[in-house]
């Protein structure tokens, strides 16, 4: 029984709520210094949970009584005048708000809650407004999808639940701390007769939460259908089937809250039919936008106008805003943007398409221009912001076929793999570029300069698959760079003639390397000097792998001093800085040269450099630098580490190629932990190869260990081509030779090779090897010099061998 029985129709509160206890401090803060304080937020957000839990809170703050009134229950101002007057205690007959205010003058402190305001909201506020000015001992608690605009309102808005992070899969402890959960767990266990969840079917629980965004009446509708499906089964249903059909059992809910769907048609129902139209624009979006690409979307021939219904429609809480880093965005919950895109039908939704995939284009073209100006962390944000968006366009606009739109999504294409490259995810539109050439194909076979260009933008997709090498056709990368040579373009000559490169370094043929490089550094002018610039960076991976040492290390120096000197958009090409690329090089220099410990730093500072915002660069400098100088050195739990740390970082952002290279060396790893580490000291019988797809990644397996060297290698040996490894083929194929009268020429060769290379780390190798065979004195002789050359502190597993072979003479 109420306190004081002539206030009527207070609900009781639910029995257990969940994840309130900030709001209703908050709330109680604001009532404690304002009259009027009004919910907002969207629908099936708890606006009338909170009220009612604070109606019951604070009853005993109010001895004149706490009432509540529903109007949406009303019919007009006179209704809402009739259920005031009987909800405080007053005959219905009541003519006005001032007759009213006047029965009620000197009553103790009362407090009015008005629920769900929103379809008369300039009734409403004139109630509070004539009510509160009247009464100084009455305060107004109001409940709306957008504020009231009333004289003295102060607005709370109420949000989603908290939902644990997706990269997280907390414990059943940790995953009940967040009131989404909480109110999951303890609805669908109530649906199931008090059967509790097992372990196994709290992933579950969380996946269907995260579909539902946290919303509690979304949350509410899928836990009471848990008593007549699985776990499983529902979280398929909700992918599957869609959200906004979850229904509650009958009598559960008011009309409006039985379903999601009816919940959002209460909301649509009260929009102008300009603000229906412009919500069905903005469900195209994906992600969320600025407020100057919404209004583009919402295309009213007055931008200012489109501003306006869109702000509209975020102060009747259909669209969220969010605060970044990067100022004010907005978006629609995803609910919202599945109902309203049910509505998005015929030429609407193709208009609406246009203009978004217009909207994107122009948005690739202004982040191409803010690489220039933006440090790469608040560029590759900036990008983010956007992809979800460039993707759906580039979707929508290829399935086309061949029309304009499907152009212009080429276009968008070409744009999009290059900013997505920078920002280090390029992987998220490979397939689109392959869709992308299958349509240009198709459609416009005859436009050879757009799939020129479509090809230099993206020249793995002639020859890859996947991102792992299986032998294509390098035909239409020839073909393109023949085409855009004509135009004398050299913004997009880089891009082929980098397709080349690469082609040439993943087959093992450094020679055609250097070559392609050296052809990049040509085109670089002065007027394009960032051209020679990105020329020398290519170069000094080519001639390192080519095994031009001295060269190597000369541009590398050059590359790592120019560094910090950011590319223009169109010459950059990848994801990674010159001075992470340079200090790979350099790394390695450091260790073939003889200095392990110099290299060891040099690689953690590579890795260090490229940064955990940028994978791919972080990948590259752990395959290519620190995990290879681990190795090389024997450090055997360091390289472990490290390849489980690039595992999981190619596999967090579908990098496939270093996935496919982190794969190799922890095969390699445990091949050793099989049969056992390289030793110089001893003979060896040649391992069973991996099957490596890769030669370049080869060649590395065979440096790290010359019993992988096979007989296929000879041919490389005779004909010069070994490159960087070259003294360790020759080595290998020396040490497999079951006749050690054989192999002295070998290593003889292997040891001028080294030499010539002023490679000193195989050249101890080599000598190492030489010295078992030519005996005490003249192997002392051979191996104490080439030992003398390294820095005394220096520690490998080939530096230990090779000094306890020395001592042992």
């Amino acid at each position: 029984m109420h306190p004081h029985p002539h206030l009527r129709n207070l609900p009781e509160p639910p029995a257990a709520v969940f994840g309130l206890e900030t709001a209703l401090e908050r709330l109680d803060a604001r009532l404690a210094g304002h009259r009027l304080v009004t919910l907002v937020g969207a629908g099936g957000l708890g606006k009338t949970t909170l009220a009612m839990a604070y109606a019951a809170f604070s009853r005993p703050r109010f001895p004149g009584g706490v009432g509540w009134v529903d109007l949406a229950a009303q019919e007009g101002a006179r209704g809402l005048l009739r259920a005031l007057a009987e909800t405080l205690g007053q005959p219905p007959s009541v003519a006005s708000l001032p007759e009213l205010a006047a029965r009620l003058d000197g009553r103790p402190p009362t407090l009015v809650v008005l629920d769900c305001c929103e379809p008369m909201l300039a009734a409403a506020a004139t109630a509070a407004e004539v009510l509160l000015a009247r009464l100084p001992q009455l305060q107004v608690l109001a409940t709306s999808r957008e504020p009231l605009a009333a004289a003295g309102e102060q607005v709370q808005a109420v949000g989603t639940m908290a939902l644990p992070p997706r990269v997280w899969s907390p414990a059943v402890g940790e995953a009940m701390a967040y009131p989404a959960v909480r109110l999951f767990i303890d609805r669908a266990v109530a649906a199931r007769s008090g059967r509790a969840l097992a372990a196994g079917e709290l992933p579950l629980a969380l996946d269907i939460c995260r579909q539902l965004e946290g919303i509690p009446l979304a949350i509410e509708l899928a836990a009471s259908a848990a008593g007549r499906f699985s776990m499983q089964e529902l979280a398929r249903r909700l992918r599957q089937d869609g959200r906004l059909a979850l229904s509650a059992p009958e009598g559960r809910h008011q009309p409006r809250h039985r379903t999601l769907e009816a919940m959002l048609d209460w909301s649509h129902a009260l929009l102008r039919e300009d603000e229906r139209l412009a919500l069905g624009s903005l469900s195209v979006f994906r992600g969320s936008f600025t407020l100057e690409a919404g209004a583009a979307l919402i295309g009213d021939d007055d931008p200012e106008q489109s501003e306006t219904t869109l702000l509209d429609l975020v102060a009747k809480s259909l669209v969220a805003t969010t605060r970044t880093d990067r100022g004010l965005r907005y978006r629609l919950l995803d609910l919202t943007r599945e109902y309203a895109q049910a509505r998005l039908r015929g030429p609407l939704r193709q208009q609406a398409l246009r203009r978004h995939l217009a909207l994107m284009l122009a948005t690739a073209a202004a982040l191409e221009r803010q690489w220039e100006t933006l440090d790469r962390r608040d560029w590759a944000l900036a990008c983010r912001d956007w992809l979800a968006d460039i993707r759906a366009a580039i979707d929508n606009a290829l399935a086309c076929g061949a029309s304009a739109a499907a152009r212009q999504g080429i276009e968008l294409t070409i744009h999009a793999y290059a900013i997505a490259d920078h920002a280090g995810i390029a992987f998220e539109f490979e397939g689109r570029a392959r869709e992308a050439l299958r349509v240009l194909r198709t459609a416009c076979p005859e436009d050879a300069l757009l799939e020129a260009r479509l090809v230099c933008a993206f020249p793995r997709i002639v020859h890859w698959d996947d991102a792992v090498k299986t032998g294509g056709d390098l035909v239409p990368l020839l073909r393109a760079l023949g085409q855009v040579s004509r135009l004398g373009r050299p913004d997009l000559v880089v891009k082929p003639l980098i397709g080349l490169w690469v082609e040439a370094l993943q087959a093992s043929a450094y020679a055609d390397a250097v070559g392609w490089s050296r052809q990049l550094r040509d085109w670089g002018s002065h007027d394009e000097a960032p051209v020679a610039l990105l020329g020398s960076r290519l170069a000094a991976l080519a001639q390192h792998f080519n095994g031009e040492h001295l060269a190597a290390r000369r541009t590398a120096a050059f590359v790592r001093e120019r560094g910090a000197h950011k590319l223009p958009f169109a010459f950059a090409p990848t994801a990674m800085d010159g001075a992470v690329s340079a200090r790979i090089v350099l790394a390695r220099e450091a260790w073939i040269g003889g200095d392990p410990a110099q290299a060891a730093e040099i690689a953690a500072e590579a890795v260090q450099l490229a940064g955990p915002e940028n994978p791919f660069a972080e990948c590259q400098a752990m395959g290519m630098a620190s995990i290879p100088v681990a190795l090389w050195s024997g450090d055997t739990d360091v390289a472990r580490a490290l390849v489980v740390r690039m595992t999981a970082l190619a596999t967090a952002h579908g990098l496939a190629y270093y996935r496919a290279w982190a794969g190799t060396f922890r095969d390699l790893l445990d091949l050793w932990l099989a049969r056992g580490e390289p030793d110089l000291g001893r003979d060896h019988e040649p391992l069973p190869a991996p099957v490596v797809p890769l030669p370049l990644l080869a060649d590395h397996l065979r440096s790290f260990d010359a019993r992988l060297v096979t007989r296929d290698d000879a041919a490389r040996v005779a004909a010069g081509t070994g490159g960087w490894v070259a003294a360790e083929l020759s080595r290998g194929l020396a040490l497999a030779t079951a006749q050690r009268r054989r192999r002295r020429p070998l290593l003889r060769l292997a040891l001028a090779q080294a030499r010539a290379q002023q490679a000193r780390a195989w050249e101890l190798r080599v000598a190492t090897s030489l010295a078992r065979i030519e005996g005490p004195q003249p192997g002392r002789a051979l191996l104490e010099p080439v030992l003398g050359r390294f820095p005394p502190g220096a520690r490998t597993r080939d530096l230990r061998q090779a000094r306890a072979l020395l001592e042992a003479m």
